[in-house]
């Protein structure tokens, strides 16, 4: 974001960089835990939804990034 927090049409990268990190540190958590752990996640519901913000100020994205649970949707 530039300094007054505006967002620009480029920012999907980071913000789809910063989910997939997340998606990979739950997945790391889950593979130490094994069949029979548990873990909770917990993150704002813009992270932990199955699918991809669109409209609202997120229209300014040349594409929408994928959230962390769609990710981990993917991969369990």
């Amino acid at each position: 974001p530039d300094p007054h927090g505006n967002l620009s049409p480029g920012d999907y990268l980071s913000d789809a960089a910063r989910d997939a990190a997340m998606a990979a540190n739950v997945r790391w958590v889950i593979d130490r835990e094994g069949a029979g752990g548990r873990v909770l996640v917990f993150a704002h519901n813009g992270h932990v939804m199955n699918g991809r913000p669109r409209g609202g100020i997120w229209s300014v994205y040349t594409r929408p990034p994928a959230a962390m649970g769609e990710h981990l949707r993917a991969a369990l």
